[in-house]
């Protein structure tokens, strides 16, 4: 699994690298500027939010916006 770096810290994505872990998944963390060169490799996204809109939009601090379209890409 490969989780990205969440917030200026990057603490987010090692929280969720250890959570991982603790459960037997072998996880990498990503800088979240890496995103494109790794996404030709992967088969699913799966992202957090802040908040979800009534017309099913999602409010979110980092590039969720930039993520999907490079998902879609590739």
């Amino acid at each position: 699994m490969i989780v990205t770096e969440g917030g200026q810290t990057g603490q987010s994505g090692t929280f969720v690298k250890e959570q991982l872990e603790h459960s037997n998944i072998p996880t990498k963390v990503l800088a979240s500027s890496a995103v494109g060169m790794i996404m030709p490799k992967v088969d699913c996204v799966f992202v957090g939010c802040e908040a979800v809109l009534e017309n099913g939009g999602i409010v979110n601090k980092l590039g969720t916006f930039t993520v999907a379209l490079c998902a879609r890409t590739f």
